[in-house]
C-alpha cells in the first residue's frame, strides 16, 4: 500500500502542483518536440522548449504519479511559465495550490496496456494464448468469385490493389461454389457481418443464381460489385430481388451514356451504391455534375494512383496538419492506432485460386483448400502481414503526430511513399 506521508511535501519547497488532463495524448516523449493533444475538446499544444519538455517527463516518470511539484525556478522562467499558462488555457494543463501539511495529489495518466497484446505473446512463444476466441476478430470477408471479363480497363491490374474493386485474370479461374459455401459455412462463427462478392464479370460465373440461392441459406449484408461496363439489368434485377446490396463499379474513360443508363435504374434503392474511381480533378467534376443530376444517389468517391497523378495526390490526399486536426480524436482512437490497422483488421480476402490474403499487396496467408479462416485468422495474428502494420516505421515514427494520423494504407504501398502528408516531406 501506498504511503501517502512521504508525499507530504517539506514546508516551502513549492508553490504549485502542475499536471496534465487525464484526457491528454502526450506524442513521443523521446522526439525533440512534443505535441499534447486534448482527445475531448480537440484543443492541441506543440513544444520544443527544453524546460517545459523536461517537466512533462518527470510528470510521467512512475514515482512521481503523474504530478509534479514545480520550484520557484520555473516561475522566474518566463517562457517556461507562459507555455504553462497556454496549457492551462487549452484544458491541457492542471495548476493545484500546494496546502500546507496536506499529500500530494495522485494523477492516474492513461496508457497503453493490452492484457492480450498479441506482440508480447509471440516474443514469450505463448502463442497458444491468442487462440482464444480470434474468429471474433473475423469481421469482413471479401470473395472473388472468378476472373472473367471482356472488358480492357486501363489500370485493371491496378485498381484492386488500391480500393475494393474488380479485376481480371490472365487466365480463367473461378471459385466453386462447394469452396464459397465452406467459407460462408466457417464466417458464421465469427463476428462477419459484410461479404463482398467480387470477381472480374461476377454476372459470368457459371453458378451464379445457385450462389443467390445461398444469400438466403446464410444470412449476412452481401454487396455485390458489379462494373458499370459489364451492367445487365436483368441479372442486377435478381440480385436486388433479394435484398442483397449492389456496388456498381465507375472508372474512366467511361462507356458514352452508360452511366445515365445504369444510374436510371437504379435510382431509387438504397441499397445500391456508386464507387466512382477518379484520378484528377476533371473526373472528380464529372462525377460532382452527375450526383447533381441524379439526386439522392448513393455514392463514394474513391482517388486512383496511375503512376503519373502524384500531384492530384499530393493536392487532394496528402494530409496537412490542419487536416489531422480537423476533427476531434478520441484517446481509444490514438491508442488502436498504436496497435491496429483500421483499414485492414478484421477483413480476409478469398481469390479465385484458393489464397487468401489479408491485403491483396501483403503474401498469402493460407488456402482455403486446405486451411480453415481460423488457420488464417491466427496465421495474420502471428505473421502480421496488414492486421497490425502501424506507423513504427520512418519517417512517421519522428514524427508527433505519428498515431493522430490515420493508418497506413494501400495508397502508400502502390505510390512508394511511407507518410502522405506535407508534415514531414
Amino acid at each position: 500500500m501506498l504511503n501517502t506521508d512521504k508525499l507530504i511535501p517539506p514546508k516551502g519547497i513549492y508553490k504549485y502542483w502542475f499536471t496534465l488532463s487525464k484526457n491528454v495524448y502526450v506524442s513521443n516523449l523521446s522526439q525533440g518536440a512534443l505535441l499534447l493533444y486534448n482527445t475531448v475538446n480537440g484543443q492541441s499544444f506543440e513544444s520544443s522548449y527544453i524546460p517545459f519538455i523536461e517537466i512533462v517527463k518527470d510528470i510521467h516518470k512512475p514515482e512521481n504519479l503523474g504530478i509534479i511539484g514545480l520550484k520557484p525556478s520555473i516561475e522566474e522562467d518566463q517562457q517556461c511559465w507562459a507555455t504553462l499558462q497556454h496549457c492551462i488555457e487549452k484544458k491541457i494543463g492542471l495548476l493545484i495550490n500546494v496546502e500546507e501539511g496536506k499529500s500530494k495529489p495522485i494523477n492516474l495518466l492513461p496508457i497503453l496496456s493490452l492484457q492480450k497484446d498479441i506482440d508480447k505473446f509471440t516474443i514469450s512463444g505463448e502463442q497458444d494464448l491468442i487462440g482464444h476466441n480470434i474468429m471474433s476478430y473475423l469481421t469482413e470477408l471479401n470473395i472473388y468469385i472468378n476472373t472473367d471479363c471482356e472488358q480492357s480497363c486501363p489500370l485493371c491490374t491496378n485498381y484492386h490493389k488500391q480500393v475494393n474493386s474488380c479485376f481480371k485474370g490472365a487466365t480463367s479461374t473461378s471459385l466453386s461454389l462447394k469452396l464459397v459455401e465452406t467459407i460462408l459455412n466457417q464466417a458464421s462463427n465469427s463476428s462477419t457481418k459484410n461479404i463482398n462478392i467480387l470477381g472480374g464479370n461476377i454476372f459470368r460465373y457459371s453458378l451464379l443464381h445457385e450462389l443467390l440461392a445461398l444469400t438466403l441459406k446464410y444470412k449476412y449484408e452481401y454487396h455485390f460489385w458489379i462494373n458499370h461496363k459489364n451492367f445487365d439489368e436483368e441479372t442486377y434485377q435478381k440480385i436486388a430481388s433479394l435484398n442483397n446490396h449492389t456496388d456498381i463499379i465507375v472508372s474512366f474513360p467511361l462507356g458514352k451514356g452508360s452511366i445515365e443508363s445504369v444510374a436510371k435504374i437504379c435510382l431509387g434503392n438504397d441499397r445500391n451504391t456508386f464507387q466512382f474511381f477518379i484520378e484528377t480533378e476533371e473526373q472528380y467534376n464529372y462525377v460532382s455534375e452527375l450526383v447533381e443530376t441524379f439526386p439522392g444517389i448513393k455514392y463514394h468517391v474513391h482517388p486512383i494512383y496511375n503512376g503519373t497523378n502524384i500531384k492530384f495526390f499530393e493536392k487532394n490526399i496528402f494530409l496537412t496538419r490542419e487536416d489531422i486536426l480537423s476533427d476531434t480524436i478520441s484517446m481509444r482512437k490514438i491508442f488502436c492506432n498504436q496497435k491496429l490497422n483500421s483499414n485492414n483488421f478484421g477483413s480476409l480476402t478469398v481469390l479465385p485460386d484458393a489464397s487468401i490474403h489479408a491485403n491483396l499487396n501483403s503474401k498469402s496467408i493460407g488456402d482455403i483448400n486446405k486451411d480453415s479462416l481460423l488457420d488464417c485468422v491466427y496465421a495474420e495474428l502471428v505473421q502480421n502481414t496488414a492486421w497490425r502494420k502501424v506507423r513504427n516505421f520512418e519517417p512517421c515514427n519522428r514524427c508527433s503526430y505519428q498515431y493522430l494520423c490515420p493508418s497506413p494504407s494501400n495508397y502508400e504501398t502502390v505510390i512508394g511513399k511511407l507518410n502522405l502528408c506535407n508534415v514531414n516531406a
